[in-house]
Parts: C-alpha cells; structure tokens; sequence
C-alpha cells in the first residue's frame, strides 16, 4: 500500500505542499561533515532524519465504502527520538522551549456546559499545518539540519548521468516541523501571543482555556484543535479573528 499508485501519490502531495510552505531549504544542501562544525549564534548544530507516515482514513470500512472516501494520508515528520549535534552534546541539553501543556476533556465540557446555559453555540476548527506556521531558524536557536529520504532528495542533488553528488547531504530546517521535540512549544506560544492580540486571555490554572470579557466567548485549544463556544450572533466575527491564529 505505502508505495502504491494511491500511497506514492499522498507522500508527494504532502512533501509538494511542505516545499511550497519552505519547511526546509533544499538550496541549502552541504554534507553533514562539513557543516557539523559550523555553529549558529555559537551553538552547535541539530541533525535529523525526515521520514514518511502513513495513514488511511476510514481503514477499518475499506471493502464497503468509496474508495475516495479511504483516502491514504501520509505526513513528513522529523525524527525527534534520534538528533545528533555536531560536537556530540546531548540534543536535550541543546533545546531552548519547555514543553506545551494543552487542555484537556473535562475543561472542554466544562466550558461547553456554562456555554449552553449562557445559551452560546460551540464549533469548532482545526489550525491548518499549525506547527509550520512558526520558523525555527530564527536568531538565537541553534540551527537545525535535516537529512531526506533518497527518494525525496531534488534532482539538483543528482548529477546528469544520475549519480549522486552528495554521500550524506543535510539542508536546513526552516519551520517547525511536526515531530521535533521543539515545534510543539514554540507553535503553543505563537498561538498564546495571537489569542492575546484577539482580546482572548488565557485563565491561570487551566491549560489550553481562554475567554474573551467582551463577547462572553470561550475558546479551548488542544494542539491544534479550536472550540469556540460564543454567543450565536458574534460566531462569525470571532472565527474570522481567530482566522488570524488558525490559518
């Protein structure tokens, strides 16, 4: 299934869509033993592995549904259980971001319960790529390489008669890719800073819960995922504030 016409097609329309974002920079290419050695803002480098996951939706109906509705989902991840450094440092001693605490189930009934007593209507959304929506080489973090499959690597990399021109190449990680150990940290206070600049504040105590004192709306974010619960006639205009954070 995985290198299937239907699987094939789902790992290059995710990596096409993560080259388009600019996730990592493949004119940056250089052997990993060249730059090892190269710090950043005198810190020394991360290395690590993109590789490919695969899922199917409605995996378990295949045989009685469509099969456009078993469509294949692939995702490119970094490979956080297993980056190397230049100077051999152990990478956990080199991350700067602690870890997100997101919300959790009773805070999201809690919320939608004094919601529908308050009479407000609860939807909900996801953040579209949330984690690449924040750069991780940016001044003072140590830069990050990655390392693609072969079979992702651009043509650039190859030489005309098709050999390669790189024994271990590596290009930079621009954007919090899903998977590093850091993306997850860093995408929880981008979203915090952008709730704030939406009239959002966040309630000491309860992780992933904010309300707006204005509009009498909550919102409770897991990861990714949006619950607004809101007075019916300002649903639409917060959505299209918060479009601001989950776009």
């Amino acid at each position: 299934d995985f290198h299937s016409p239907k699987g094939r097609k789902a790992i290059f329309d995710e990596v096409d869509d993560l080259r388009g974002e600019e996730v990592w920079d493949e004119g940056s290419v250089a052997e990993w033993s060249e730059v090892r050695h190269i710090k950043k803002d005198g810190q020394t480098p991360l290395c690590g592995l993109v590789f490919i996951i695969m899922g199917q939706k409605n995996a378990e109906m295949v045989g009685t549904l469509p099969d456009d509705q078993c469509p294949f989902r692939a995702r490119a991840v970094f490979q956080g259980s297993n980056v190397f450094t230049g100077d051999g440092t152990p990478a956990w001693m080199i991350y700067q971001e602690s870890g997100a605490t997101p919300s959790n189930m009773a805070t999201a009934h809690c919320a939608m319960g004094v919601g529908a007593v308050k009479g407000s209507h609860a939807s909900t959304r996801d953040a579209k790529k949330a984690y690449i929506q924040s750069c991780i080489d940016v001044p003072g973090r140590p830069r990050t390489w990655v390392r693609l499959p072969k079979f992702l690597w651009p043509k650039s990399w190859f030489n005309k008669d098709g050999s390669c021109k790189y024994k271990d190449p590596v290009c930079i990680l621009k954007k919090s890719l899903y998977g590093h150990p850091e993306s997850g940290p860093i995408w929880d206070k981008k979203m915090k800073q952008c709730m704030t600049r939406c009239g959002f504040v966040h309630l000491d105590g309860s992780p992933g819960f904010f309300y707006h004192p204005e509009y009498g709306a909550e919102v409770v974010v897991y990861v990714d995922d949006f619950i607004l619960i809101a007075p019916p006639h300002l649903e639409a205009k917060i959505w299209k504030e918060l479009d601001k954070v989950i776009t």
